[in-house]
């Protein structure tokens, strides 16, 4: 069935880019989730530097340090190593 694949596929997503978060000392997961859509808190200047290139953030959803983070059917790998890519810069 395509929305099974599709559901595994935007978890094992989310997987791949928890992990990667996991390497940023200051980036916390606000609540455990082994889903496609998780909470964290980012220190603002990662928030800062992701927005200047080119990603966007609701900053009313939380307190402006909590982002939402979510993995869709269509994310790629190379998505996922990009943004991680692009936050390991932010040190």
């Amino acid at each position: 069935d395509g929305r099974l694949k599709n559901t595994k596929h935007e978890n094992k997503m989310g997987k791949r880019l928890r992990e990667g978060l996991n390497n940023h000392s200051d980036i916390n997961l606000s609540y455990p989730t082994e889903a496609n859509e998780f909470f964290s808190t980012f220190p603002r200047n990662k928030i800062e530097h992701l927005k200047s290139a080119g990603y966007t953030f609701n900053e009313d959803e939380c307190d402006g340090k909590v982002v939402r983070l979510v993995a869709a059917w269509n994310t790629k790998d190379n998505d996922v190593d990009n943004f991680l890519e692009i936050l390991k810069q932010s040190n």
